[in-house]
């Protein structure tokens, strides 16, 4: 993959073009018409081919950094799921055993409280609670930010 020395042993090939073009150029009056337009022409090509190269190579970088990224969030959105669903998970599995506590004692009561908690923990997503990829790149940005997971 393209790397910050590959990028930097390209940029003096391009003053080599450009010196060998003026070089080209001062001999103008000695070579025929036509060799001289070819030889321009073709030290443009070669610049202009150097150019669309750095580009690339630029655009290879910043789509690595892309996906860098969004490996990065996802990583981080999938463990904040896994980790709300455990807690769900828990609280929903003792609630129901008090829930069935209160059902063996009679306990009306208790068992009205603990049906509420229930409905209280579904009416809320664990989805609500991730981070919209705005907030999480300013998030990431902010040397200051405390996360909590």
């Amino acid at each position: 993959m393209f790397n910050e020395k590959s990028f930097e042993e390209a940029a003096p090939k391009v003053d080599v073009i450009q010196s060998n073009k003026e070089s080209a150029e001062s001999f103008n009056d000695v070579m025929p018409p036509n060799l001289s337009a070819f030889m321009s022409r073709l030290f443009d090509y070669l610049e202009l081919k150097q150019l669309q190269d750095r580009y690339q190579s630029e655009l290879a970088i910043k789509k690595e950094v892309l996906l860098a990224a969004i490996k990065a969030q996802r990583e981080v959105s999938i463990h904040h799921l896994d980790k709300s669903f455990d807690e769900r998970k828990n609280n929903f599995e003792y609630l129901f055993k008090i829930a069935d506590q209160a059902i063996e004692s009679n306990n009306t009561e208790q068992l009205a409280a603990i049906l509420s908690s229930i409905t209280e923990i579904v009416k809320h997503s664990p989805f609500k609670q991730l981070p919209n990829s705005e907030q999480f790149r300013q998030a990431l940005q902010n040397p200051n930010h405390k996360w909590q997971l």
